[in-house]
């Protein structure tokens, strides 16, 4: 097995166009299709470089993280603020 890898960067939004004129974004589409083209794995590596975003958007990445079982770590290389903080934890 092998350790996934997830990238979570700019603001976390709901879909592209709530994004508008910002690039890059992430929503929780893009995290779950950055799992599913990975799987199998034993264990997940996600990293953040984000302002912070849509709460409800947020809060089902945390969600999603949590329920998959697998070891999870979290780097945070750049600007963590905001609801990207709770998903770190």
């Amino acid at each position: 097995m092998s350790e996934a890898k997830v990238l979570i960067c700019g603001p976390i939004v709901g879909n592209s166009a709530e994004a508008g004129d910002t690039w890059p974004f992430t929503t929780l589409e893009d995290v779950l299709s950055q799992l599913e083209w990975q799987k199998p794995y034993d264990s997940v590596r996600v990293t953040i470089n984000s302002p912070g975003g849509r709460l409800d958007k947020g809060f089902g990445i945390y969600d999603k993280l949590h329920s998959l079982g697998p070891d999870i770590t979290v780097t945070t290389p750049a600007q963590v603020a905001q609801l990207p903080c709770a998903v770190q934890r």
